[in-house]
């Protein structure tokens, strides 16, 4: 590597902080919309939307001020939704891992 170029290192640590800090702000805004003692799905709805919030989000400024393709930054919302809708229809159909019973059969 040349001098004075950094590592993946930063970076990485950049992006650990940014995930780090969009999961506390989900977190605080749904303690502060659910009561205590709400059903996890509540809980569940709540930081996922305002996480999904943070991170889509997150890829409109560099639309804005950086010149990237508005299409580009519409097609990254709209794969990030359709996983998420994908994941929450796959789990609602009872696919994926079912639990062992224990024995032999």
């Amino acid at each position: 590597m040349p001098p004075g170029e950094s590592g993946m290192a930063a970076s990485l640590a950049y992006w650990f902080l940014f995930q780090l800090l969009v999961l506390v702000f989900a977190a605080y805004v749904s303690s502060h919309a659910l009561a205590p003692g709400a059903h996890y799905h509540e809980v569940f709805r709540y930081i996922g939307a305002t996480a999904f919030m943070g991170f889509a989000l997150a890829q409109v400024p560099q639309s804005i001020w950086y010149q990237r393709a508005w299409g580009t930054t519409f097609k990254l919302h709209v794969r990030r939704a359709d996983l998420r809708v994908h994941r929450r229809r796959h789990r609602s159909a009872g696919c994926g891992p079912k639990p062992s019973s224990g024995g032999a059969e």
